[in-house]
């Protein structure tokens, strides 16, 4: 049997001084590392039920997100400007951590093949401005995928499409 969560979003604005734990790769390391101690210890996610952590620091950040699942831990962090996420996921336990640390990223992953998904799970990381990434479909190879962008440019992309 599978959940369907609808959420709403309350945000609030911290100042650079407040925020200072994400200004470092060293801070977002930290902050990636404990993730990785708890999904590699346990197989649930560390809350029970379906949980999403949206941090945003900047102004025009969005994050849309719309999930389907028995249980989910998903963690987004935006620090900088214009950064998008967009999630439309469903399997049976989702785990993924985003964090846009600049400037224009965007992220989108559709999870579009709609049959009954046991795992996903994914780490996105973009330091630096103007970067894309794109990943519609999951299957094994792109079960625990794990994607560092950083530097910054325009055109840069990653696009995976992964499907069953």
């Amino acid at each position: 049997m599978l959940l369907f969560t609808t959420l709403g979003v309350q945000a609030q604005i911290y100042t650079q001084q407040e925020m200072a734990s994400f200004n470092s790769q060293d801070s977002q390391l930290n902050y990636l590392s404990n993730q990785n101690n708890t999904i590699a210890t346990n197989k649930t996610p560390r809350f029970d039920g379906n949980n999403i952590f949206i941090t945003q620091v900047g102004e025009g950040n969005i994050v849309r997100s719309t999930t389907k699942s028995q249980t989910s831990d998903i963690r987004i962090a935006q620090n900088g400007n214009d950064n998008t996420t967009s999630l439309n996921l469903e399997a049976n336990t989702i785990r993924e951590t985003v964090i846009q640390n600049g400037d224009n990223n965007s992220f989108i992953d559709y999870n579009v093949g709609r049959g009954t998904v046991d795992f996903h799970n994914a780490e996105i990381i973009q330091s630096g401005n103007n970067h894309n990434i794109e990943w519609y479909g999951g299957n094994s190879i792109s079960e625990k995928l794990k994607i560092t962008q950083q530097g910054n440019g325009f055109g840069k992309t990653i696009l995976v499409r992964s499907f069953n």
